[in-house]
């Protein structure tokens, strides 16, 4: 029987404000570094708040969030080792939108 080695890197990221480009392109970094290496992570923790200020979905920013994750969601998707061996969970701040 063979033993293989168990994958249990976790990357836990905070206050991920998808709403400035120089955070995306800064997630899009480390993206890029975890995609080049042997054994990817198994879980990306992503932590909010996502919005640089507090969000609201009265004052019309759920298109904008939607928006945002998609963009982060299109990120994800040009890695494709990450986006098939690794795990995204995404976990809202106070000042998220519920």
């Amino acid at each position: 029987m063979e033993k293989r080695a168990v994958n249990d890197m976790f990357v836990i990221l905070s206050d991920i404000w998808i709403d400035k480009e120089e955070a995306i392109g800064k997630i899009e970094t480390v993206l890029d570094g975890f995609e080049s290496v042997e054994v990817v992570p198994s879980l990306f923790v992503f932590m909010g708040d996502f919005c640089s200020q507090p969000c609201s979905l009265a004052f019309n920013s759920y298109s904008s969030l939607r928006s945002q994750f998609g963009k982060l969601g299109q990120i994800i998707a040009a890695r494709p080792r990450l986006k098939e061996n690794s795990r995204f969970l995404f976990i809202p701040g106070p000042g998220d939108a519920g």
